[in-house]
């Protein structure tokens, strides 16, 4: 995820790179991740330009696993942010978000 925001930072989208992680993250079970990984990882692609809905939808998976009180806020809006600038939408995702959001102390 540090990789793949780094590189989303300055605007090197490289394809193969941003393949050959998205290969991990497939590779990964759902159930490892955290809220701060789900979002830096989709946010990274989203922000590369980088359309990958295999990866949006094993990142929605695990996001959905992830308990609603670890989301903060900025993981919350990046994880949402990451769907709407990627065009991509998952109903089961926004309504476990919307429950994380209802449960962040502001």
């Amino acid at each position: 995820a540090l990789v793949l925001n780094a590189c989303a930072r300055v605007r090197w989208a490289d394809d193969e790179l941003f393949a050959c992680l998205a290969e991990v993250c497939l590779g990964m079970e759902a159930g490892r991740f955290t809220a701060q990984n789900v979002a830096n990882v989709l946010n990274a692609f989203a922000k590369a330009g980088i359309r990958h809905p295999a990866l949006f939808e094993h990142m929605a998976r695990a996001a959905r696993m992830v308990p609603p009180e670890a989301f903060d806020a900025q993981a919350i809006s990046n994880t949402v942010n990451a769907f709407s600038r990627a065009d991509m939408r998952d109903d089961a995702l926004l309504a476990h978000l919307s429950l994380a959001a209802r449960r962040t102390r502001v």
